[in-house]
C-alpha cells in the first residue's frame, strides 16, 4: 500500500500495481490520445501526505480536492499550484483508510461524474 512503503530520496513515483488509478491493459481507441495521471508521494508523516501531481491542471486538482473533502476519513485536503512546478496536494486523514484507497475512490467518483455529464450531453442533437 502507498502509505506503508518507505520513501527513498525524498520521493517515490507510483508505478505498476501502486498506480493511484488503475489502467486497463488495452485502451479503447478514443482514449489513446489522453495522458495518464502521474503522481509522486513526496512526504508522509503519520496521517499527513504531500503528493505531487505531474502536469495536472487547476481544474483537475480543484475537482479532486472537492471530492476528497466529502470523504469522512479526510480531515484536510488542499493543493498549491505555481507556474514554477507541479501542483502539490496536501492531505490529512483520520488514518482509517489508506491514502491510496482514498485517491482510488476519488478517481472513480470523478470518472462516474464525468460519464454522467457525457451521457447527459449525448442526448442533445
Amino acid at each position: 500500500m502507498l502509505d506503508e512503503k518507505p520513501i527513498e530520496n525524498g520521493s517515490e513515483e507510483l508505478k505498476d500495481e501502486e498506480d493511484l488509478f488503475l489502467e486497463q491493459e488495452e485502451e479503447p481507441e478514443q482514449l489513446k490520445d489522453y495522458k495518464h495521471l502521474k503522481a509522486r508521494l513526496i512526504e508522509q508523516k503519520k496521517n499527513s501526505y504531500r503528493i505531487e501531481f505531474i502536469d495536472a491542471s487547476h481544474g483537475f486538482l480543484n475537482f479532486l480536492t472537492n471530492i476528497l473533502l466529502k470523504e469522512k476519513a479526510v480531515e484536510y485536503a488542499a493543493y498549491k499550484k505555481t507556474s514554477l512546478g507541479n501542483p502539490i496536494l496536501t492531505m490529512i486523514t483520520d488514518g482509517s483508510i489508506s491514502v491510496k484507497k482514498l485517491l482510488q475512490t476519488a478517481g472513480k467518483k470523478i470518472n462516474d461524474e464525468l460519464n454522467a455529464i457525457r451521457d447527459a450531453f449525448s442526448v442533445i442533437k
